[in-house]
């Protein structure tokens, strides 16, 4: 079974499936298709399946974001 991740910078994937946000003032918004390729051993066959994983700031975090960094832009 491996586990991938279309967009790295966003989201990453290990071995054991476990999706991790990236970490840039907690982690990057933005979405990544997760995608599950499991093959048989004994047959060969491969299935393939993939979900979407949208990461975005709430409210309070773009709140921070501004109070705490928002010098920084000027």
């Amino acid at each position: 079974m491996t586990f991938t991740s279309s967009n790295p910078s966003v989201v990453s994937v290990d071995n054991s499936g476990r999706v991790m946000s990236n970490k840039t003032f907690g982690f990057t918004p933005g979405s990544a298709t997760i995608t599950c390729t499991v093959t048989d051993k004994n047959s060969g066959n491969t299935v393939t399946d993939t979900c979407t994983v949208s990461v975005q700031f709430s409210a309070i975090q773009w709140i921070i974001k501004i109070i705490l960094f928002g010098w920084i832009w000027y």
